[in-house]
């Protein structure tokens, strides 16, 4: 049996087409559980997977003689990679072909380069037969681009010189000739497209294939960072990818069997003349529907930090003069919207409602903290979640993701001790010089907010919700809905309705842990 991870990937799709083609007994590995089903209809067995849960790669690789291992673009590949190589052999795996790229090496001038090789030595000590694939750059890449082609007819070199672009297909079909034909253990296979293309050569072919003129421009290195966000990896080094080398195919394909960068163009080409949402995203051109929501802090945070939250909006809830909340708490944030990078922001405290200015187009995610933090975390957390701000700009499934880094972001913030030996005037007086509004106003708000994420439940009595959320009584519960919303509770539930939630908000882990969720 051959376990093939990363089996609706870019490679790992057609792999499994190929392999199953073969007579291949395949068993595929994603982790997306609702792509399995799909996959158990192409006649294969099927699970999801986490590339961090050592119990599931265990089940993944057991009974497996042979894994196709590839992982996203992401700052924790090679983990991943070490896991379930760790995991492979365990299980009794004898041969492992892994997707790395080509040129890796120690001394290799991309940051993924060096990456590929530090995974390329483990599986060579492992004891593991091996086999590395290494191709070069992707056609398939160039859908990152498909959104500035669409509007602006210009395609942004990202590479720096020429390469000899790949199409997936053909690393698949290396790969399958791996691992179901012998003599290929112990072999680094260098692949290559066919011809080496410069952008000039890749504008006119888009020109040819779209029916009108596409000019080329360099691409700057804050944008170069930006189109890495969706893919999971923000690079660390903006230098142009000029290493790629634009030789010959070095594999087993023949060149009967190479498709070239002409024959792919003329596949997407509705694509590049339509106005798709993907690609180097814009965040004035969302897909996705305006989103609000509110997450209680993981326990280790909870004493200091009031709520998780994301924002992704085009205007239609932030338009110009629309509510913005005033808040007594600090507000640190992460935001990505027009500019060419994310800001991170760390917002004080305002005592009153202001108007907006403009509407908001972008996402937002952070934090809202009980005081200012005295030290914040470092800085690969920032960028992890810059990155996965970037997967959730056009789509919703990957809400779980951006959760998880918030988390790891709440429970890396450093905090002052608390005050042991102030007197209660004094500790009033901090209070309010921190968060601009008195103790207990302070502790009223919070109060509030936890039961304005309670008022959705239709069936839980008013009485007993308001016990729940820390209130004396039903009337105590009314004052402050009046005081801080201006209606009574009755009025907050009967603007409240039951919002069908995607995919990812409906993770048990995320659903238990909602207070607040807004949407158009």
């Amino acid at each position: 049996m051959i376990t093939v991870f990363g089996a609706t990937g870019t490679t790992g799709a057609p792999l499994v087409d190929t392999l199953l083609a073969k007579g291949a007994t395949v068993r595929t590995v994603t982790s997306d559980p609702s792509k399995l089903d799909a996959l158990k209809a192409k006649g294969c067995d099927a699970v999801a997977a986490d590339f961090t849960d050592p119990a599931v790669l265990a089940r993944a690789c057991d009974g497996a003689e042979k894994i196709y291992l590839v992982t996203p673009a992401h700052l924790d590949m090679r983990q991943w990679k070490a896991n379930v190589i760790k995991a492979a052999k365990a299980a009794g795996v004898r041969h492992v072909v892994v997707a790395t790229g080509l040129g890796a090496s120690p001394k290799a001038g991309l940051t993924f380069g060096k990456w590929h090789s530090e995974t390329q030595e483990l599986l060579k000590q492992s004891g593991l037969d091996w086999t590395f694939v290494q191709p070069t750059y992707f056609m398939q890449n160039l859908l990152w681009q498909v959104s500035n082609i669409a509007k602006d007819a210009v395609y942004y070199d990202d590479l720096g010189g020429p390469v000899a672009w790949i199409d997936a297909r053909d690393i698949a079909d290396v790969a399958a000739e791996a691992l179901t034909a012998p003599g290929y253990e112990g072999k680094a296979l260098g692949l290559t497209g066919p011809e080496a293309l410069a952008a000039e050569d890749i504008a006119a072919l888009l020109s040819e294939v779209a029916g009108r003129t596409v000019t080329c421009a360099p691409c700057r290195p804050r944008m170069r960072k930006r189109a890495w966000w969706p893919v999971g990896c923000r690079m660390r080094s903006p230098e142009p990818w000029s290493n790629w080398p634009p030789s010959r195919p070095r594999a087993t394909l023949p060149a009967s069997r190479q498709r070239s960068a002409t024959c792919w163009a003329a596949r997407p080409v509705d694509l590049l003349v339509s106005s798709p949402r993907t690609g180097m995203h814009s965040c004035s051109d969302l897909a996705a529907p305006p989103l609000y929501l509110e997450l209680v802090p993981p326990l280790e945070a909870v004493t200091q930090i009031d709520h998780l939250f994301m924002f992704r909006d085009a205007g239609v809830l932030s338009r110009r003069g629309s509510g913005r909340f005033a808040t007594d708490l600090f507000t640190l944030s992460i935001t990505c919207d027009d500019s060419d990078g994310a800001r991170v922001s760390l917002a004080e405290p305002r005592p009153c409602f202001t108007p907006r200015p403009r509407p908001f187009q972008g996402v937002v995610a952070g934090l809202r903290l009980s005081s200012r933090p005295q030290r914040l975390t470092d800085c690969k957390v920032l960028d992890m979640l810059a990155l996965e701000l970037g997967r959730v700009q056009t789509e919703e499934d990957d809400l779980p993701a951006l959760v998880a880094v918030l988390d790891g972001l709440a429970k890396g913030l450093r905090f002052a001790a608390p005050p042991g030996a102030y007197s209660d005037r004094t500790e009033r007086r901090k209070v309010r010089a921190e968060t601009g509004v008195s103790r207990r106003r302070l502790a009223a708000s919070r109060r509030f907010r936890q039961a304005l994420g309670q008022l959705a439940s239709q069936t839980l009595p008013l009485s007993d919700m308001a016990l729940d959320a820390g209130y004396y009584d039903q009337s105590h519960l009314s004052a402050a809905c009046r005081t801080f919303a201006s209606k009574p509770p009755g009025a907050l539930r009967a603007q409240s309705a039951t919002i069908r939630f995607g995919l990812s908000l409906q993770d048990a882990r995320l659903k238990d842990r909602l207070r607040v969720v807004i949407n158009e």
